[in-house]
């Protein structure tokens, strides 16, 4: 994989439009390669969950309902057993990106589960994300342990 700054420069160079949100501020399109990236960073940060303590509860309900719902859950480009799934943070700069998205809409605080789907050109990713009413963190489902 390249180093965020190699991403970063790839993302700068390729972005050949920029659009306004409805508060007049510059929004660039969203580079599914770099948010793959990113989640390919979350997955590989196994032992590094910080879950904010207030949120706990109200995770474990969220996933007792995924898991009562659903036998496999969508973590970017693969799908997975949702008794392998847990909600863990979303790291700073993978909301970043997604915030930048032209046509993303802020997760409500204990709205969802939300599935998102992003896809530019020829790549897609699929997240699925919930944002916590005490602490209002963004988590995203993700793989509990390497598969």
């Amino acid at each position: 994989m390249q180093d965020r700054s190699t991403l970063w420069n790839a993302v700068a160079a390729a972005e050949t439009r920029v659009a306004d949100d409805d508060d007049g501020n510059h929004r660039h399109p969203v580079d599914v390669l770099l948010i793959i990236a990113e989640g390919q960073r979350l997955a590989n940060d196994w032992g590094k969950v910080n879950v904010n303590a207030g949120d706990s509860e109200e995770l474990k309900g969220i996933m007792t309902r995924l898991r009562s719902g659903h036998d496999v859950l969508p973590f970017m480009t693969s799908h997975y057993p949702v008794a392998d799934m847990q909600l863990r943070p979303m790291p700073d700069d993978m909301q970043a990106l997604l915030e930048a998205a032209p046509d993303y809409q802020a997760v409500d605080p204990g709205r969802g589960p939300v599935w998102l789907q992003i896809a530019s050109g020829n790549d897609a990713a699929e997240l699925v994300v919930y944002r916590t009413r005490a602490s209002c963190n963004l988590y995203v489902v993700a793989p509990a342990r390497e598969p």
